[in-house]
């Protein structure tokens, strides 16, 4: 293979024309901008063409746990055939990290295509071409689409707890909703003395505090050793698939997502000799999803092509540099076709593999990285639309950075320090600057470094958080729903995988440890049962496994009445918290606690003694707005609570007010009194509703309803037709 090493005291032949070229397309783009934006004529350079790109989706409503098909079609006057197109959410400042939905190759017909299930809500994507060298990038417009939830979707518990003492007791009842980070509980609780058979009162739920977890692993079997682990969705039906390496096993084992979070049995395919890193692109341009995995002992990267049902044909393998590690994809050299990058761990370099577009690779042309290469991310370090490289070095303690010149080749590594014997690398948008970050992490250090990027394919000095016991791979993702990037780790010795929750501008919080499997390795994260929350997926390579962790995003809201007593004979009465549900969130009871009742035994003749029971007033008026002078006018006032055991009110009078003023009575039944009125004189009023009280439930008033009654409309002077003499 040609060794191909960038010098920087004298540019050879070769890097001239690399920098010419790559300041020439940059000339091209720069030139069709202003021509487009700022009206300025035709381009001066017609190398490169202008392009529109659509956004269409199969519907724009419908159902949680819908899948959508998004379609873009990117056009320079006839279909445009090759090139990336990612689909976003628009609603971010940037697609990156979790605002990306996936990417599609354009195919023959001009046309890409991912299926995704949205989570419930109001979502708006685009799509965006990433442009070649002779097509420019475009964006679409945004498309709207509403999500809404099917019956009672989420599940809800209600607990019940007290404070306080017989006669003034607080009442607090907890509703914890499970599933969506966007929607939490509403309505009120009612709480309910089960051994009276009443009801002691309700309260609206409060604001709904957010939290997050992991589900306790569910483990599916794969090949012997499974390394590391991808999740996509290979036989195109919208729902996450897993595709896992097996190093000992020679295989590769697919396991086919079901709608719910849960995976059918793998199959396996065959590859070279010890597969350790896979990556997901189409490498032939038929809108299918195909493998390429780096065979460590073979030093080969094997290329298995996707039928798009969910199975692969047998695998292509082309040579790399010594002893493969890590395996990425990306269009290195604009032509729109994917190409391939390998990490050569006893060779110290990354081998490129320009792809011809129909699926196989030209040879790998190498280029110097730090000792030990183990592992090689993609990402754009300094803002020019080109694709950069970031290489951990076990060996060297460092991270490469090499950054592309679009033409498939590159320039010579710079390299940044992190902790001890780093192994995998991610790239995200660590503090929402729109710049790509790093978080490396560092296998006997025990911790993940974090170096922001300084938009110029520069980096700042790492900053290191800890991490359980030998970590090994890292994935970005949003796991408490906050907007902010967060980090996925696993643990090899401590048989854990750490969360580490993102601030929002760069930092970390401490590692929150989830038992994961034996000997965690890979990582790959994705919504597997469809809720709109991102979950995680772990290979183990002891217990042969993959551990499908499912993230639960819990809204916690509380609702608190006070000042309840409970009649009785100075009993124990069981009281309950009962939450009804709302249109998004499933009803839900709590168990029951012990309360005393306020009233106290006899004692030789002497008269029972018991505290009053609390009341409150709700008054309504109707219509809540009186525009008609002379139309009645009802008022209704509800006293809650009416009855409480065998207690009861009926026949009390209700006084309606104005301010200090008294507009007239009502008598309650059933807890409801009512006044009607006509010909309600022009103003403002202040309405209130007043219960006086009796021997068993005390007084209360309304909280004021402020009504205004028209003025009458004065004549106006009558028009006189001008008649022409």
């Amino acid at each position: 293979m040609e060794s191909h090493s960038l010098s920087t005291s004298r540019p050879s032949v070769h890097d001239a024309a690399s920098s010419f070229c790559a300041y020439f397309w940059r000339w091209v783009c720069v030139a069709a901008i202003l021509a487009v934006c700022c009206d300025l004529g035709a381009p001066m350079l017609h190398a490169a063409n202008l392009t529109n790109t659509t956004l269409t989706l199969s519907s724009n409503s419908v159902t949680a746990g819908t899948v959508v098909t998004f379609t873009a079609a990117v056009s320079n006057g006839s279909p445009v055939v090759t090139g990336l197109v990612t689909f976003c959410d628009a609603a971010a400042a940037f697609c990156l990290n979790g605002a990306m939905l996936g990417t599609a190759q354009l195919t023959p017909s001009g046309t890409a295509v991912i299926k995704f299930r949205p989570g419930i809500g109001s979502h708006t994507y685009k799509a965006v071409f990433s442009g070649t060298t002779t097509d420019l990038p475009s964006t679409s417009t945004t498309q709207s689409l509403t999500v809404t939830a099917l019956g009672s979707l989420f599940a809800t518990t209600t607990e019940i707890s007290s404070s306080g003492s017989a006669g003034d007791y607080t009442l607090t009842g907890t509703v914890v909703g499970s599933g969506s980070r966007d929607l939490s509980p509403t309505g009120s609780v009612e709480f309910v003395d089960t051994t009276a058979g009443s009801t002691l009162g309700s309260a609206v739920l409060g604001a709904a505090t957010l939290a997050q977890t992991l589900a306790s692993p569910a483990a599916y079997a794969t090949g012997t050793m499974p390394f590391p682990v991808a999740a996509r969705d290979f036989n195109g039906d919208g729902i996450l698939d897993l595709a896992v390496a097996n190093w000992s096993g020679n295989t590769v084992s697919v396991l086919l997502g079901n709608s719910d979070g849960t995976f059918q049995t793998q199959v396996s395919y065959a590859t070279d000799t010890s597969p350790c890193s896979l990556a997901v692109g189409d490498f032939n341009g038929d809108g299918k999803l195909d493998l390429a995995l780096a065979n460590t002992d073979s030093n080969t990267v094997s290329v298995l092509l996707g039928n798009g049902d969910g199975t692969f044909q047998a695998q292509v393998a082309y040579a790399t540099g010594s002893t493969p590690q890590w395996v990425a994809v990306a269009d290195f050299n604009g032509d729109g076709k994917p190409d391939l990058v390998v990490a050569n761990n006893l060779e110290n370099t990354v081998s490129v593999l320009l792809g011809n577009g129909d699926g196989t690779f030209l040879a790998g042309v190498t280029y110097a990285t730090g000792d030990s290469a183990y592992s090689v991310a993609v990402g754009d370090f300094n803002g020019d639309g080109l694709f950069d490289l970031v290489v951990a070095n076990f060996g060297a303690n460092s991270a490469s950075v090499l950054l592309g010149n679009g033409d498939g080749t590159f320039q010579t590594q710079v390299t940044y320090a992190t902790g001890t014997n780093p192994y995998s690398i991610a790239v995200g948008d660590f503090n929402g600057d729109g710049i790509s970050d790093l978080a490396v992490v560092n296998f006997t250090f025990e911790t993940v470094s974090v170096l922001l990027g300084n938009g110029n394919g520069t980096f700042q000095t790492q900053v290191t958080y800890a991490t359980g016991s030998q970590p090994y791979f890292v994935a970005v993702g949003d796991f408490d729903g906050d907007g902010n990037p967060d980090l996925a780790v696993t643990n090899i010795i401590s048989d854990t995988v750490n969360l580490l929750l993102g601030n929002g501008d760069g930092t970390f919080q401490g590692p929150v440890a989830y038992a994961a499997g034996s000997a965690p390795i890979g990582i790959a994260v994705g919504d597997f049962n469809g809720d709109g929350i991102p979950d995680l997926a772990v290979a183990n390579i002891i217990s042969d496994t993959v551990s499908v962790l499912l993230n639960n995003i819990t809204q916690t809201a509380t609702a608190e009445i006070s000042g309840i007593s409970i009649p009785g004979a100075g009993e124990e009465h069981l009281v309950k918290a009962v939450y009804p549900g709302d249109t998004n969130f499933a009803a839900s009871e709590s168990g029951t606690i012990s309360l005393t009742s306020t009233l106290t035994p006899t004692t030789r003749g002497q008269r029972q003694r018991r505290s009053r029971i609390t009341t409150s007033m709700i008054l309504s008026a109707s219509p809540a707005s009186n525009r008609d002078i002379g139309r009645q006018v009802t008022l209704k006032a509800k006293l809650s609570p009416s009855a409480v055991g065998n207690l009861t009110t009926g026949g009390e009078t209700i006084t309606f007010m104005d301010g200090a003023k008294t507009l007239g009575t009502g008598t309650l039944s059933s807890g409801v009194a009512t006044l009607r009125m006509s010909r309600l004189a022009a103003g403002r009023y202040s309405l209130t509703a007043v219960y006086a009280g009796d021997t068993n439930f005390l007084a209360s008033t309304s909280p004021a309803v402020h009504y205004t009654a028209p003025m009458r409309a004065r004549p106006g002077p009558t028009k006189v037709p001008f008649t022409k003499r």
